[in-house]
């Protein structure tokens, strides 16, 4: 099993974002 596929080294996943508003990403855009 590959961790990497399912927890890639990124802070935040695609998953999460779906899952989660991408606030801090915002920021960072911002």
């Amino acid at each position: 099993m590959s961790g990497n596929h399912n927890h890639p080294p990124h802070r935040t996943t695609p998953i999460e974002v779906m899952c989660n508003p991408p606030t801090k990403e915002v920021n960072y855009n911002e």
